[in-house]
């Protein structure tokens, strides 16, 4: 278990509390009129330590289509400030990026309305904050046909989607939502 432990604290940059393990019985299945058995395999329940905060990044894909989401959590009932006052900055920063986006509008522009947000809480991420996704093209889901960056001068089309990625990376931290969005007319959904 130890191996475990080490394994997922290296991958994953989180300390780990304990490790319990199981052994789960394989199933058995019919394939072509013969009956068989899945392999017996081993699963591990990691409890991790309170007090880490953790951004979770999950991706969904149906008939090419692809879908994006980030979240955070912090694990314990003693939230840190600074990750309080940087959740309210990133949710009000995205409030204004769905406020912004619609067809007609620069990619440019919606950065603009997520920066200010940033200014007033004297904040900074000089990355992009999005890009183009759907319909994906292998190995990546990445269209690169729309990168949502400060001077970016791409006139966002009626019925792009797009997945707008807010994450703050601190010192031995990060706070981190994203959502995916489909740009209409005047307004864009979630």
């Amino acid at each position: 278990m130890n191996k475990i432990k080490t394994a997922i604290e290296n991958i994953f940059k989180v300390k780990v509390k304990k490790v319990n393990t199981s052994i789960v019985k394989g199933k058995l299945k019919a394939f072509r009129g013969s009956l068989g058995k899945r392999s017996d395999y081993k699963k591990a329940f990691v409890t991790l330590e309170e007090g880490q905060t953790i951004a979770f990044e999950l991706g969904g894909c149906r008939k090419r289509y692809n879908v994006g989401l980030a979240r955070t959590i912090h694990l314990g009932k003693k939230k840190p400030n600074a990750l309080i006052d940087t959740a309210k900055a990133v949710e009000e920063g995205m409030q204004a990026v769905i406020d912004t986006m619609s067809s007609g509008v620069k990619a440019g522009d919606v950065h603009k309305a997520w920066q200010k947000v940033l200014d007033y809480y004297r904040l900074e991420k000089k990355s992009r904050i999005g890009y183009s996704i759907g319909v994906g093209y292998p190995p990546d889901w990445g269209e690169h046909t729309i990168s949502f960056r400060a001077e970016e001068q791409t006139v966002i089309p009626k019925n792009a989607v797009v997945h707008i990625i807010l994450g703050m990376w601190m010192d031995g931290w990060g706070m981190e939502l994203s959502e995916t969005l489909h740009v209409r007319k005047n307004d864009c959904i979630r």
